[in-house]
């Protein structure tokens, strides 16, 4: 590899310290002009960065990420707090919270059926139906290769089987 080639592989995964600055920006959910200006360069510049530079790309991901889980846990914390105060106001018999809890969440929670099957035999059944038999693989293979030379047809098939004896998910 020659040292130019090395340079440009190392530029794309390492982050200049204008692209570090760039993303603590974003990071604090300024835009792209304001992040520009924070590295010092044009706007144009952050965005190329943002949609092109795999490491700045990877480590804007990573951030989201940890925030959308932060958030998700704060949330999580403030719905368990809201739940016990909706609970207490409930016993309390406070009618407007009783009302507002009604309206929001309705008795069709309570009434709604599964969409999905409800024991492991239906789901296994429901999922196994999915997928042909290996007899209306073959036929449907044997009629998209009509015209076809019986050679190519075997060999569409075998190809597809060579795919069937891998695990599906």
């Amino acid at each position: 590899m020659t040292r130019a080639a090395t340079n440009r592989y190392k530029s794309l995964h390492v982050l200049t310290p204008s692209q570090t600055l760039a993303l603590d920006a974003l990071d604090r959910g300024e835009t792209h002009v304001e992040a520009a200006d924070a590295a010092g360069v044009d706007r144009t510049t952050v965005s190329r960065w943002a949609t092109k530079h795999p490491a700045f790309v990877a480590e804007l991901n990573r951030r989201k990420t940890e925030r959308a889980e932060r958030n998700a846990r704060r949330i999580e914390e403030l719905t368990l707090v809201a739940i016990e105060n909706v609970g207490a106001a409930l016993a309390d018999g406070d009618l407007g919270t009783s009302m507002q809890w009604l309206k929001t969440f309705g008795v069709g929670s309570i009434t709604e059926q599964p969409l999905g099957p409800t024991t492991v035999a239906a789901f296994i059944e429901a999922r196994r139906s999915r997928f042909p038999t290996a007899s209306e693989r073959v036929f449907q293979l044997l009629s998209e290769s009509e015209g076809a030379t019986t050679e190519a047809a075997e060999e569409a098939i075998l190809a597809d089987l060579g795919e069937v004896g891998q695990a599906r998910p």
